[in-house]
């Protein structure tokens, strides 16, 4: 299940939006599925950011106003609101802009009355299915949200997000503005009708000049920690400080960076540790695991932000007789044409020199919701396999063993079925491909796809 990161600032001009744009370029460069969502409908910016990397002309696409807006006749998914961007080195970035910016856009903006969408249209619902759907299909949903108190604040600081960033300059406005605004969720968060933990809660403090001004600069962050200190205490382990980790994630001012809307992970990288790109990692790592082992960032930084300390999550776990390796990679191939976020954990191809294969495929199977095992009549399912025995013994119980996940097992047999499968795969219900098939993976890509939309963690457990 995916994490809802809702960013909030009470005043504009702090670099939120600036934040959750370079924040997700980092997260999709980590091979995380990232969707971005401009909830910020009355001063939308997002696609500014997203630009200059490929997404569509806001002019031209339908965003979230749409989407609240639909026609109740109208099927379309909340996909056909979403465009995607090339990551380099990364998986797509998902983005949901705020609407189409055609000449209609401020008056339905200002027409849209969020009173009579919750009470009438059942608003509350359709952003709870929303956010399950959105946790299901990807690992992390950044939010970017309207400044101030507002009636669309609620729903994207209270209900949405299971953890709210809060960014602030160093002025007692927007520090007081932003503490308040938390502490009214938190405690609405209790009153919702939906079951929720209480908000995980990131203070950042932004746009901090420590270059030209040192000694202000010591004196806002004493202030900040002092403001912010409540919000720490569920995830930040004594006897580590509000101060230390404040330290950790500021986010400098740099005049460059100040005009435009500019990429400073892209253009800079993240390895100097005063500029903005450095901090922006520390700030993904710690997201990118829900908060957790944040002392790890106090005591040693570049070990906790590295991406290699990062166990790889996958969705699919593909393994073939090495006889069949060959043909099975167009397989892969066509699952990635259907799916590009998908990511697949295929034995033959991915398993590098020195990995050792058990720990290879425990590691696979934390995450995967589907393992795929591919035989044939000329190749049937070997006995004695340490591979295909690792893959089917935790599914063997009710529950899975300590470290692994749930997952469906499928096998795929090419040819002859009893012949191919023996004893240890006869249980589970196989797809069969004829031996003459001309090696168009496209239906099968498409089954397993289905299967996969619809294997939860929630399915598997009935």
């Amino acid at each position: 299940m995916g994490t809802v990161i809702t960013f909030y600032s009470f005043k504009g001009g702090v670099g939120r939006t600036m934040a959750l744009a370079n924040i997700a370029i980092l997260l999709a460069k980590r091979r995380l599925r990232v969707l971005a969502v401009d909830a910020d409908l009355e001063a939308p910016g997002l696609n500014r950011y997203f630009s200059q990397l490929g997404l569509p002309p806001v002019e031209e696409k339908q965003g979230l106003l749409e989407l609240l807006t639909q026609d109740p006749t109208d099927e379309s998914t909340w996909e056909s609101y979403t465009s995607s961007v090339d990551i380099e080195d990364g998986l797509p970035l998902t983005i949901m802009t705020s609407g189409r910016r055609d000449e209609t856009y401020v008056l339905r903006v200002l027409e849209f009355d969020w009173e009579h969408f919750f009470r009438e249209q059942d608003g509350g619902e359709m952003f709870e299915n929303l956010r399950e759907e959105w946790k299901q299909v990807f690992d992390i949903i950044l939010i970017d949200s309207r400044t101030g108190i507002t009636d669309s604040g609620g729903v994207f600081t209270i209900q949405m997000p299971d953890i709210l960033v809060l960014v602030a300059n160093p002025n007692h406005q927007s520090i007081g503005g932003v503490r308040e605004v938390a502490e009214r969720a938190q405690a609405a968060r209790q009153k919702l009708p939906y079951d929720r933990m209480p908000l995980s809660i990131l203070p950042i403090l932004s746009r901090l000049d420590t270059r030209a001004e040192y000694e202000q600069a010591r004196e806002w962050l004493d202030i900040f920690a002092a403001e912010m200190d409540g919000f720490y205490a569920d995830w930040l382990p004594k006897p580590f400080t509000p101060r230390q980790i404040i330290e950790q994630t500021k986010l400098p001012y740099v005049a460059y960076f100040g005009f435009g809307e500019k990429l400073p992970v892209l253009i800079e990288g993240t390895s100097d540790p005063e500029g903005l790109g450095f901090a922006y990692e520390s700030v993904t790592a710690l997201l990118a695991r829900d908060l957790a082992g944040a002392e790890q960032i106090i005591e040693k930084r570049d070990t906790y932000v590295s991406s290699e300390s990062f166990t790889q999550a996958y969705d699919i776990l593909l393994w073939s007789r090495d006889e069949l390796a060959e043909l099975v990679s167009e397989l892969r191939k066509e699952l990635k044409k259907a799916s590009p976020n998908l990511r697949i954990f295929f034995v033959q191809e991915d398993l590098l020199p020195g990995d050792h294969i058990s720990s290879a495929i425990m590691n696979a199977l934390q995450t995967a919701r589907i393992a795929i095992i591919v035989v044939s009549s000329g190749f049937p399912y070997p006995e004695g396999s340490i591979e295909v025995d690792l893959i089917l013994e935790p599914t063997r119980v009710h529950s899975a063993p300590s470290g692994s996940g749930n997952y469906r097992v499928i096998p795929i047999v090419i040819g002859r079925y009893l012949q191919a499968l023996g004893p240890e795969l006869s249980g589970y219900k196989a797809l069969t491909i004829p031996d003459d098939f001309s090696s168009d993976w496209r239906p099968t890509a498409e089954q397993i796809i289905r299967v996969f939309k619809h294997t939860t963690p929630a399915s598997l457990r009935h």
